[in-house]
């Protein structure tokens, strides 16, 4: 009896040994996966940091400020400036369908594509002498940056939803400061008079922007699965497909009409601006793509990026001569790092708001709030004042899109950027049918009056746009919360 064992006691014993070997191996692979997690996760964010702004800062027409000479061989001056504005209607026509392709395969594939397009455009920039190369340039820079920009925020929801959280706010943050800054910013490029800086404005951002999502396609190679969610049905993808017809439709009107006479602008910003609403409302109302970050990215794109932008860049010079004038110096730079600031704070305030509907309406009102300030401000303010006065715009308006985001689908999300550079396309060309329209017949000084008081005049229909969005979703909630009791009751 004493050389008899216990049947089983050894396969226990072996199986006992076996699981202690395994928790000594798992412990450092555990390890090695949450450090590939964290870098994963860093790496997204630069992506996201550095691809937002150098998508936005295509769409400004800033060929006119430097209007080029005999560089260009055998183009007027208004073909120059058709070419020079392919690049917004190209984003805004391929965003859609770059937002579908995002969820239908992964980002990265998408994302690097579009930054590959950037990358060969900005190649093309410094070599263009005519006016179809100009064109061609530009549409590549637009087609470029319509395709990354909504990989850039897929990105998020590929992640986990505490994680999906911080990247969709460093999203807002970078993408309301590039609507605010990028007139000002292409203006600082041309300060030295060449003009092939607006077609190759940041080159060195690109391949940064490159470099990193090459790093982030290697980290996440691995890991095929969704760790933000489950992948869209059909139907949703649909919802998102469906998209991208008011953003080809403006793009074909806009281009269309530029060959027209000036008086068919304010009939083109018309019906633009009431199929964009349109659309934006169903979107929002959807139960698919629903809530309130499409109708905030379509006013985003529609009322606050042309407004913005002259904050930074018509006012800002008009402010700079009115300090001249008085003796004092402003820094042109300064308003773009008031909104800079405002935006992060802005963001960071949407993040720490639980309630976020309370928080989208109060960050709009804010950044409505902000854009009669400016328009208070005057024509002539200075750099302090424009500081101060636009730090609301982008505050509000980047703590609404975080409050927004924080509850939003992925389908929502890129149905909200699609949309946003659409209200782009439609917000300029409307902008741009006013100051058409108040510059027409003008000449010397009257003109920069003019397009002071055009800004000022857009300031002012920003707000009251905002006013109306704000109504809107105050109105949807309270449905939704109507529908919710009677639905408890039956």
């Amino acid at each position: 009896m004493t050389g008899s064992r216990v049947p089983g006691r050894g396969a226990h014993a072996a199986t006992a040994t076996q699981h202690a070997r395994t928790a000594e191996v798992g412990v450092p692979g555990r390890q090695r996966s949450a450090v590939r997690r964290g870098a994963t996760v860093a790496v997204a964010a630069a992506v996201i940091c550095a691809v937002a702004p150098l998508c936005l800062i295509q769409a400004p027409n800033a060929i006119a400020w430097a209007m080029p000479g005999p560089g260009v061989t055998g183009a007027a001056p208004a073909a120059v400036l058709r070419a020079s504005g392919l690049a917004l209607p190209a984003m805004a026509s391929v965003a859609g369908i770059a937002a579908v392709a995002a969820r239908r395969l992964r980002a990265w594939p998408v994302l690097i594509t579009g930054l590959l397009v950037m990358a060969l455009a900005d190649a093309l920039g410094g070599s263009v002498h005519t006016a179809g190369m100009i064109g061609l340039d530009r549409a590549l820079h637009g087609l470029a940056a319509g395709i990354a920009m909504p990989a850039a925020l897929a990105l998020a929801w590929e992640r986990s939803p505490r994680v999906r959280s911080w990247l969709a706010a460093l999203w807002s943050v970078v993408t309301v400061i590039g609507l605010v800054a990028a007139s000002a910013v292409v203006r600082y490029r041309l300060r030295g008079g060449d003009w092939h800086a607006v077609l190759r404005p940041c080159p060195w951002l690109t391949g940064a922007a490159l470099a990193a999502a090459a790093v982030y396609a290697l980290l996440s190679a691995g890991n095929q699965s969704r760790e933000g969610g489950r992948r869209e049905a059909g139907h949703e993808r649909a919802q998102l497909a469906v998209l991208a017809v008011p953003g080809i439709g403006l793009s074909v009107l806009c281009v269309a009409v530029s060959y027209r006479q000036p008086a068919a602008l304010p009939v083109t910003a018309s019906a633009g601006l009431l199929v964009l609403c349109g659309i934006a409302a169903a979107a929002s109302a959807d139960k698919v793509i629903g809530g309130p970050f499409p109708l905030i990215g379509a006013v985003a794109g529609l009322a606050v990026a042309p407004a913005a932008g002259a904050i930074t860049s018509v006012r800002v010079l008009a402010g700079a001569q009115g300090a001249a004038l008085a003796g004092a110096a402003s820094p042109a730079w300064l308003p773009v790092a008031g909104v800079a600031a405002a935006a992060v704070a802005g963001a960071a305030i949407g993040l720490a708001v639980q309630r976020r509907r309370v928080m989208v309406v109060a960050g709009l009102a804010v950044a409505a709030a902000g854009l009669v300030a400016v328009y208070a401000a005057g024509p002539l303010a200075t750099g302090p004042v424009l500081a101060d006065a636009g730090a609301p715009v982008a505050g509000g308006l980047a703590a609404a899109m975080t409050a927004a985001l924080a509850g939003a689908t992925a389908a929502s999300a890129l149905s909200g950027v699609a949309l946003l550079l659409a209200g782009m396309l439609a917000g300029y060309v409307a902008a741009g049918s006013v100051q058409a329209r108040m510059v027409a017949r003008l000449a010397g000084p009257a003109v920069r009056t003019a397009l002071n008081g055009a800004a000022g005049r857009w300031e002012l229909a920003g707000a009251a746009a905002l006013a109306i969005v704000i109504t809107a979703i105050i109105i949807a909630d309270r449905a939704r919360r109507e529908g919710a009791r009677t639905r408890s009751r039956g």
